[in-house]
Parts: C-alpha cells; sequence; structure tokens
C-alpha cells in the first residue's frame, strides 16, 4: 500500500497494519515535525544538561547543536559582548555553580589552556577538597594494620611471575613451594605455563 508523506510529500510503501498510523516517510520527516514547540516533550525550549547546564531552544544561533539547543551561558556572555563567540572561546562559572548565569558569575577565556591554568587553581584552593584522599596515595592504613599485611605476604608469590617466560621463578624453589631445579628437569616435568590468554 502507498501513502503520501506529510511532511515531503513523498509516496512511500506501507503494510496494511500500519496504513492507519504511518504518517511519514523517514525519521528524517518524523523529527521535523516534531520538533520545538510541537515535540511533546517541550518545556518552554529551557532543559537541563546532564552535567548541570542549562540549555536553550535557539536553532538559528550558529553554534547549536543538532537539536537546535545552545548552552546558556554562551548566550548570556554573547549578549554581553554584542558578538557570537568563537569555538574556542570558554565560558567559566565563577563561583563553581554550572546553573548560575548571572553575568557577574561568567568569566570569559580565549581558550580551553587558559581556562585550565585557572580552573586548576580554583579546585586547589577549593573547599570541597579538602580531607579528601587522593584516588593514588591508596588508603591510609595503621601501623598494626602494615605488620599484620607485611607477615601474610611472607612467602607469596606473586600472580604474575614467570608468565611471559613460562618459567617458574628461582625464588619459589628456595621458598620451598618446589622442588629443587635440578631434581624437576631429572623427572622430566615440563615448565610451560597453562596460557588461557
Amino acid at each position: 500500500m502507498i501513502k503520501k508523506c506529510f511532511v515531503c510529500g513523498n509516496k512511500f510503501y506501507v503494510t496494511p497494519f500500519r496504513m492507519e498510523t504511518a504518517k511519514y516517510c523517514s525519521q528524517k520527516c518524523f523529527s521535523v515535525i516534531n520538533q520545538g514547540k510541537k515535540h511533546y516533550k517541550w518545556n518552554g525550549g529551557i532543559k537541563k544538561h546532564s552535567a548541570g547546564y542549562i540549555l536553550i531552544f535557539y536553532p538559528t544561533h550558529p553554534f547549536a547543536d543538532c537539536d537546535g539547543y545552545v548552552l546558556k551561558h554562551r548566550i548570556v556572555m554573547e549578549k554581553q559582548m554584542g558578538r557570537y563567540l568563537k569555538r574556542k572561546e570558554i565560558v567559566h562559572h565563577i563561583n563553581g555553580i554550572k546553573n548560575d548565569n548571572r553575568i557577574k558569575n561568567l568569566k570569559l577565556f580565549s581558550s580551553q589552556k587558559e581556562h585550565a591554568k585557572i580552573n586548576t587553581l580554583f579546585v586547589k584552593g577549593n573547599q570541597i577538597n579538602k580531607g579528601r584522599i587522593p584516588w593514588n596515595k591508596g588508603i591510609p592504613r595503621s601501623i598494626e594494620t602494615k605488620k599484620k599485611i607485611s607477615i601474610s605476604r611472607k612467602g607469596h608469590i606473586p600472580w604474575n611471575k614467570g608468565i611471559h617466560t613460562g618459567i617458574i621463578p628461582k625464588t619459589a624453589f628456595k621458598k620451598g613451594h618446589h622442588a629443587s631445579p635440578e631434581t624437576e628437569f631429572k623427572k622430566g616435568y615440563n615448565y610451560q605455563l597453562p596460557c588461557s590468554i
């Protein structure tokens, strides 16, 4: 069965059970008709980004995303400057609150490099980071716990010893885990480790 698209006017084929519901020839035509105020999730042209920024529906903006939205703090700065911002220009929130788009809370940087310099200084001096343990410092342990860990590791063979060469390390023979290398070789054992990788 053939129907005519409501948007572009092209004819398209539909199965009989879709004869009543099919209105558009493609997803592109469907998205054109259901964009902006006609979309079922329309919220006055304002939505919140997953990172916390506010987005404004502004489809005529030269740097709008594929859905026609632009970051609000960029629009506020553009109105203040009287021109469109360049792609590489970065708008910084001074107080760190991403949805606080007052002009006195925004600062313009000419590049990401400049913004990174100021942003790292802001993060280092921030009260939020005080008392936190950096990811690369490990877990703070008491002296007693450290002693218990070192005792439990005595005689332990690390899991990755001998993997690359296929030979059991000599330290294993010294610790008494295996017979001496000479007796093992006399018995004719194969020292190739099973490779499951």
